[in-house]
């Protein structure tokens, strides 16, 4: 699987959003002949996504994945959240080769389906997940939480990050998309220029999902407030890919926020089968996380455990020399 790592040194600029110019510019280095190779690579791998996709929605049992209104029993022994959100009009199914790597039995998962597929306002497709994520948040303060997201569902998927700083700020969080549509899509004005916006997606999702629209602009923004000392760590990791002709830009898919972000591209694959082809890796970048993250969780523990110790010895020790002086 050919895979381009963007580390982008010397990152001073306040807005997150990079050209989709600079992206290519500086990291696709491919021939003409190798670029359209991988383009027909692309189309033939997205038509197999999609004829999986209609196959299993035929044949499959839509109840294996929870509603986004569904109470969901926790684990007892719980280390950690994996959370997976679809993309618009899509379904829990696509996060099946993800969910298949998660050997952990400890860490907790919730697939479930979005509000209206999604094709709604941002703040009616998240209310319902957020009330789910809050829960296990304040269940289980001290685990961390991933945030998965394809598509709109990385949208998503940031979005209720910041949300999460207000309702569980000791909580860590990692956020991993797959070809998201942080700054919007150019698509949409492509549609509009042709006059089938409206014959394609909701009004309110038009809006949203207008390049650089108001509402993306806000999450970014509110992503980049500082977080205060003592509060949950936060990590972000974002893949797209060349041949994405659906979002358009890599830099609405690419946000960065800090040098610690971590950024990939892939080529020859699209919109929809890019997600399989991450899975590994994102997987295996996740539950290395989440690992990492409950080792330095116990190892604090231990710290201020020790710590009290010390102070009642102490304490014990000036009382004993106190009892003799005073007799």
């Amino acid at each position: 699987m050919p895979t381009i790592s963007l580390p982008i040194n010397n990152f001073q600029r306040e807005n997150c959003i990079f050209s989709d110019e600079e992206w290519r510019k500086n990291n696709d280095k491919r021939s003409i002949v190798r670029r359209v190779y991988d383009f027909i690579i692309m189309i033939f791998r997205e038509l197999a996504y999609e004829i999986h996709t209609v196959t299993y929605r035929l044949f499959t049992s839509q109840q294996r994945f929870p509603l986004h209104d569904q109470e969901i029993e926790w684990k007892n022994d719980t280390k950690g959240l994996c959370v997976f959100i679809h993309g618009l009009n899509g379904h829990p199914h696509v996060w099946d080769k993800h969910i298949s790597l998660i050997q952990d039995s400890t860490l907790d998962i919730y697939a479930p389906h979005v509000h209206h597929g999604g094709r709604c306002s941002l703040d009616e497709a998240i209310d319902p997940l957020f009330k789910r994520i809050s829960d296990y948040a304040l269940k289980n303060p001290k685990s961390p939480i991933s945030l998965m997201g394809v598509s709109n569902g990385g949208r998503l998927a940031l979005a209720l990050e910041t949300m999460i700083r207000k309702n569980a700020p000791k909580t860590d969080v990692k956020v991993s998309t797959i070809a998201s549509i942080h700054f919007g899509t150019p698509f949409i004005k492509f549609m509009k220029n042709l006059g089938l916006c409206e014959w394609v997606v909701d009004p309110i999702v038009a809006e949203e999902f207008e390049y650089g629209s108001k509402k993306a602009q806000e999450i970014l923004a509110k992503v980049q407030e500082p977080i205060p000392v003592g509060n949950g760590v936060r990590s972000y990791e974002f893949f797209a890919t060349f041949e994405d002709i659906f979002v358009g830009d890599l830099g609405c898919s690419l946000p960065k926020f800090s040098d610690e972000d971590k950024h990939e591209i892939l080529q020859g694959y699209g919109h929809n089968s890019i997600v399989s082809a991450v899975a590994v890796k994102q997987v295996k970048n996740t539950v290395d996380w989440m690992h990492e993250r409950n080792k330095i969780r116990k190892q604090e523990e231990l710290e201020l455990q020790a710590l009290e110790e010390h102070r009642n010895t102490a304490c014990g020790l000036l009382q004993s020399i106190y009892n003799v002086c005073v007799a």
